[in-house]
């Protein structure tokens, strides 16, 4: 494990845990959810505070992608998940190639397996800049094809009783029993947080589009400014509603997006990366004391 600070941030990066995050705290505070002791001990990304979403995002239906006019079955990576979950890069060991006080750099190098059948490298980017907890990923295609391609981030906020929300997309995708999209409609009262309202009891496992790519979490002692590049256009909540956490993952596309796509369907966020193209994305983290107005502009 490797910690970084800056000022009164403090970041835990396990790079051997799927370059997961184990914690962000600010003067003390968790901001992210701290990672348990089993996931610490199990070394599971799933446990931790954040963890990096790479080469796609959330559920590919059945394991089966859709990749131009071929269909790949993927490893069943989550069992008993019935789907390919949340990519690759949070199940493997990364490698560190610089390390600072303040940042480090991670790298994962993927040949063709069971998991994704296309070559590429990723490298990711953690630090601490003023205080405020900046992420990158860059994907690099090394295959000798272009290939579907999705980025993000999986963090997870703490979201005690009366804990705020003030964020806005323009539509969501209702799901099936299996957490597959089924329609792109607009969004429903209980999911509009335009004006920001109390999340308390709200719970949630959907795709949202058109989103601001910004969210504000408001608790008594502080507020948490979450800022997504403009790549991330797309969101996934996912709460159980009881009040322990609440994911909020800024991300390149919706759930099952490829498939989506290659049926017709639009604004799904699918994007193709050609060989040896490279491809860039980012969110910060910034806290202010709960009595500050204004969070500057940090994407």
């Amino acid at each position: 494990m490797i910690e970084i600070a800056d000022g009164d941030s403090r970041v835990r990066v396990v790079p051997e845990a799927g370059g997961a995050l184990a914690g962000f705290t600010w003067r003390g505070i968790d901001i992210l959810r701290p990672a348990s002791d089993e996931a610490l001990a199990a070394r599971s990304a799933r446990g931790m505070a954040s963890y990096p979403l790479v080469p796609y995002s959330n559920r590919i239906g059945q394991g089966l992608l859709r990749a131009g006019r071929r269909t790949h079955a993927l490893r069943l990576n989550a069992p008993p998940e019935p789907h390919a979950l949340h990519g690759i890069g949070w199940q493997r060991a990364w490698r560190v190639t610089d390390a600072t006080p303040t940042r480090v750099a991670m790298s994962l190098a993927q040949v063709p397996d069971p998991d994704w059948p296309f070559r590429f490298a990723c490298e990711q980017v953690i630090a601490l800049r003023g205080g405020r907890l900046e992420a990158s990923l860059e994907i690099a295609n090394a295959d000798t094809e272009s290939f579907p391609a999705g980025l993000g981030f999986h963090p997870f906020f703490p979201a005690p009783a009366g804990t705020r929300l003030q964020t806005a997309w323009s539509s969501w995708w209702t799901v099936d029993a299996r957490h597959l999209p089924v329609a792109r409609l607009p969004v429903p009262a209980e999911a509009d947080f335009r004006d920001g309202r109390v999340l308390d009891g709200w719970r949630v496992d959907n795709p949202f589009g058109g989103w601001s790519r910004e969210a504000i979490l408001s608790y008594p002692t502080h507020r948490t400014r979450l800022a997504a590049g403009e790549a991330l256009d797309h969101a996934i909540a996912y709460s159980p509603g009881d009040g322990t956490f609440l994911a909020l993952e800024p991300v390149s596309h919706t759930i099952d997006a490829f498939a989506l796509a290659a049926n017709g369907v639009g604004g799904t966020g699918t994007r193709y990366l050609a060989a040896g193209e490279r491809w860039r994305v980012s969110m910060a983290i910034e806290v202010m004391p709960a009595d500050i107005v204004g969070i500057a502009d940090s994407r």
